[in-house]
């Protein structure tokens, strides 16, 4: 008889310590709206950015220095979820920690001295994890130098015209040596604005 009083007592407090130690587990329901998404500065303003990680680190791949560069954001807005995108062709300027990412970085492997690159995926997905912030913005000094080069090809066009319009219309029209002179500095100039990056990069992180 007191052998079963004894398993009794043990089995009830047995149950009881399972009881208390099962209180302790706290289970949270966590919807989606309740997790901070991933956002980026776009010009100043703030967004929600779902695929950051994945845009960081096309970026990181890519030829970003590239004038065939592109870039595609999808945005959602934080009051209205409007959805919108953001593209930008041309090269852009990555700059990460004040620092400026050089053509030939880190985040790429090459095969000597050459051109060949592959991007070193564990780096940069280690690199993305530690991602504070991000900004895209307009790079002032590209901006700046964008609209010289941009006045110089429309003097050179002026020029050329004023050079076109001595020869009379009955005959034929040869181009002097003068004008291809100005052609060649008019396609060197060209070439140098495709290479201007209009849109910065910043990444902060932790």
């Amino acid at each position: 008889m007191k052998l079963i009083i004894s398993v009794v007592v043990i089995l009830i407090f047995c149950s009881e310590f399972k009881a208390q130690q099962g209180s302790k587990i706290k289970l949270k329901n966590v919807s989606v709206s309740d997790i901070k998404l991933p956002t980026v500065f776009l010009f100043g303003k703030e967004y929600t950015a779902r695929q950051r990680n994945t845009l960081i680190k096309e970026i990181l791949s890519s030829r970003f220095y590239d004038p065939n560069f592109r870039m595609e954001v999808n945005f959602q807005e934080f009051i209205s979820n409007k959805n919108f995108s953001f593209i930008h062709k041309g090269p852009t300027e990555i700059i990460i920690n004040s620092s400026k990412l050089t053509n030939r970085n880190l985040f790429k492997t090459y095969h000597g001295y050459s051109d060949v690159e592959m991007p070193n995926k564990e780096r940069i997905n280690s690199f993305v994890e530690r991602v504070k912030a991000v900004y895209i913005d307009s790079s002032r000094n590209g901006i700046l130098k964008s609209k010289e080069l941009k006045k110089d090809i429309l003097i050179i066009n002026q020029n050329i015209n004023q050079k076109k319009n001595k020869f009379n219309s009955d005959s034929t029209f040869q181009i002097d040596d003068y004008i291809i002179k100005l052609e060649r500095r008019k396609k060197r100039i060209e070439k140098k604005l495709n290479s201007i990056t209009l849109v910065q990069i910043k990444i902060l992180t932790r």
